[in-house]
């Protein structure tokens, strides 16, 4: 059975943070997992992440704003066994606040502004 690792990004969320006056928006975040293939292996991810108490709350509370989180794996790989059991993958998450499309806040990911 084949071994993946993924990243995970999830967006809509609504999270504040105490001294800040922008809540968060989403996160990423990595995850390995091994499967039969690559959509199973999508599911797995998806149900995992969305599994842990912590991710769980932040649904709950941008629903209580009305809004609608939505997960999707942005990254998959296939990995070796030893990649699996012995490699690095970042469990942690990573949040960002909701951009308002200034060119500086593209930045801030490491990526290149699509309005160019």
């Amino acid at each position: 059975m084949p071994f993946y690792q993924s990243i995970i990004n999830a967006e809509g969320l609504h999270i504040e943070c105490e001294g800040d006056e922008n809540p968060l928006y989403g996160f990423f975040t990595g995850r390995k997992i091994f499967a039969p293939d690559e959509l199973t292996a999508r599911e797995r991810m998806w149900a995992s992440v969305q599994s842990e108490g912590r991710v769980r709350e932040m649904v709950r509370q941008a629903r209580a704003i009305g809004r609608a989180p939505t997960f999707r794996v942005t990254k998959l790989y296939e990995i070796s066994f030893w990649t699996f059991v012995f490699g690095s993958c970042p469990k942690g998450f990573i949040f960002y606040p909701e951009f308002d499309g200034e060119e500086d806040d593209y930045r801030i990911l490491g990526g290149s502004s699509p309005l160019r």
